[in-house]
């Protein structure tokens, strides 16, 4: 009797393989298909990727880091393609979590929403962003200041 309990139990809330396999699959689908909108942002175009991974978690699906941090910049808008690019240039996504590239990029999106506002500023934005990356990937301190020098 408590047998059949404990299986109802686990058939309702576990799922049977076959759900968790179409499960999995749909997890893997919404992670290819991922993108962020413009009007989405980085904020909450991060918590919905974070879910995510997440759930492929649960599931038991590993990704390596650098899978991850590729596609969430290739799933970025096009106001962070100048970031996006210095990024997958410089390397290392490899050594980086998710969050920390997150916070990388919440550190550099001052310079992203001024520079779609403010188009004649993306040479001083791109040099700001290869320095601040620069600095970062070599623990090296920088001081720095969103005015052109």
């Amino acid at each position: 009797d408590a047998r059949e309990i404990w299986l109802a139990v686990k058939a309702r809330f576990g799922g049977n393989e076959e759900s968790k396999k179409m499960r999995k699959t749909m997890l893997k689908q919404a992670f290819l298909e991922f993108s962020v909108s413009e009007e989405e942002g980085l904020h909450k175009g991060y918590d919905r990727f974070q879910k995510i991974l997440s759930q492929l978690n649960q599931m038991q699906a590993k990704l390596d880091n650098d899978d991850v941090n590729i596609k969430f910049l290739k799933a970025l808008p096009p106001s962070w393609s100048q970031v996006t690019l210095t990024l997958k240039t410089r390397g290392g996504l490899e050594y980086l979590s998710f969050d920390d590239l997150y916070n990388k990029l919440r550190s550099l999106e001052i310079d992203v929403k001024g520079r779609s506002s403010y188009g004649s500023r993306s040479t001083t934005v791109a040099l700001t962003h290869s320095a601040f990356i620069g600095a970062a990937s070599t623990n090296t301190k920088m001081v720095y200041s969103d005015q052109p020098s």
